[in-house]
């Protein structure tokens, strides 16, 4: 057993040994090759160093030929003595007039040396292409750089950058389409109406196949809702007119399609639905809705004549600082709370007037203001002192007749009573119907031509409220 154990051990060790052989070979390997690597550089760093050098040297050489074939030159005179010039110019620029000889006349130097605004590359190889030619030696080289400098020249001219052009008239278009049949060519027209040959053959083509001169539609960009989309949206809004755009944009996305809500809004406009601000109206129960129909329909055939002899009348209130009118103003930016451009306003409006008016269509009536809280018999005291004198300045006929509305004042007994006594003949009226009185044109004319005097006080709103009554025509608006 002993015997075993240490075979073993002599057996461990006899391999460690071969494994450290082996690692300092590989390292004694990976030496050799950095050592034939770094070799490997320094020799082509050498040669670069040579080749530079023999570059450097031809260079010398051929500068040296050119001072020598330049220094050949005659003797030139300064301060009257002879002089012999064998120094060369520099060869990164050209001699000035005060170097030049008496032999270096401006007739002798080709226009092509005057030196040109290029680049630095160019700057050397026209440099190189001007001694040259001065030492005399011909070489191809400059003729190629000749042909270089003309195509860069014309490719930096303004009218090499094709601008984009206007679109030709209908009458030129038409033009073109007439004159082929005059036995023109596409080149005679071209020449004739200054328009390229391709254009006049592109208008000519489209006039043969579609008989028109006009754009054809463009297809543009694919439309991003679906003819589906488009259906569902359409559908939703007939529906419900209140669905707002963020709802439409909810339900497309759910439907795997995102938009913005201007592609919405653009996409129901060309369906015709239009989103707009939803007018107020009175509130109209079915019984005054069968109270409309029915006075619709009783009149729907009365002639104009009978509308003329028609004396309208109604109640308004008219604030100092109220919203009587809208107005528009022009500003900059930023610029909206500048007092000249704000409408001032207060609580409640700051004080109002009441005012009775009434009018037919030969004019107006008379317009009062009415100081007290109105009541019936305060109603039936209006009426008898204004509706008579009025009806009568407006020379209306016999059996006119009078409108007012269903106000608790107008239709109170002794009201109806009074009336009847008084033989007026008076207009059935249906309930909740202010838009059906044309006296409410009236009414706005009046509040806006108001609103841009600037009444400051009650005194002076009641009588800018009559000068302006009375400036109103007699049969349409002049308010703009």
């Amino acid at each position: 057993m002993v015997r075993q154990v240490g075979g073993s051990e002599e057996h461990g060790e006899a391999s460690a040994t071969t494994k450290q052989k082996s690692r300092a070979t590989s390292t004694a390997e990976q030496k050799s090759r950095a050592t034939s690597i770094a070799e490997q550089k320094s020799r082509v760093r050498s040669t670069a160093e040579q080749k530079s050098r023999a570059t450097s040297t031809a260079e010398q050489k051929s500068r040296a030929t050119t001072s020598a074939q330049l220094g050949q030159k005659k003797p030139r005179r300064e301060g009257g003595r002879e002089t012999s010039s064998h120094q060369s110019p520099k060869p990164d620029r050209i001699p000035t007039e005060a170097e030049k000889g008496p032999w270096e006349t401006k007739t002798n130097i080709p226009k092509k040396q005057v030196r040109p605004v290029t680049s630095s590359m160019e700057n050397r190889k026209w440099s190189d292409v001007h001694h040259r030619n001065r030492s005399g030696v011909s070489t191809g080289k400059t003729s190629q750089y000749k042909r270089h400098l003309s195509t860069t020249s014309n490719s930096q001219t303004p009218n090499s950058t094709m601008a984009k052009t206007k679109e030709l008239s209908k009458d030129t278009r038409n033009k073109i389409v007439d004159l082929p049949q005059a036995g023109k060519t596409e080149s005679a027209i071209s020449k004739q109406l200054g328009v390229k040959k391709s254009t006049v053959g592109a208008i000519i083509r489209k006039w043969k196949t579609y008989k028109t001169t006009d754009n054809l539609p463009r297809s543009g960009a694919p439309r991003k809702i679906s003819p589906r989309g488009v259906k569902m949206i359409t559908r939703t809004v007939s529906k419900n007119p209140r669905t707002t755009w963020g709802d439409l944009v909810n339900d497309l996305q759910r439907a795997g399609t995102k938009v913005t809500k201007a592609t919405i809004s653009n996409t129901l406009r060309r369906q015709g639905l239009k989103s707009c601000s939803a007018r107020r109206v009175p509130l109209l129960k079915p019984v005054y809705v069968l109270a409309h129909l029915k006075f619709a329909r009783e009149h729907l055939d009365d002639p104009e004549e009978d509308w003329e002899n028609v004396i309208w009348s109604d109640e308004t209130k008219i604030e100092l600082f109220g919203k009587n009118s809208t107005c528009r103003v022009w500003r900059r930016k930023n610029a909206e709370l500048h007092p000249k451009n704000t409408i001032p306003t207060v609580k409640h409006g700051g004080g109002n007037i009441m005012l009775w008016g009434c009018f037919s269509a030969k004019g107006r009536g008379r317009l009062i203001r009415v100081k007290e809280r109105m009541n019936g018999a305060m109603y039936r005291e209006i009426l008898s002192k204004n509706l008579f004198p009025s009806a009568r300045a407006l020379k209306m006929k016999r059996g006119w007749v009078f409108q007012h509305d269903n106000d608790p004042k107008h239709t109170a007994r002794a009201t109806k009573e009074w009336l009847r006594k008084k033989h007026f003949k008076v207009l059935e009226w249906p309930s909740q119907s202010p838009d059906l009185n044309p006296i409410e044109n009236l009414w706005r004319d009046l509040k806006i031509r108001v609103a841009q005097r600037q009444p400051q006080n009650i005194t002076a709103l009641e009588e800018i409220c009559m000068e302006e009554w009375a400036k109103l025509p007699a049969t349409g608006s002049t308010v703009a």
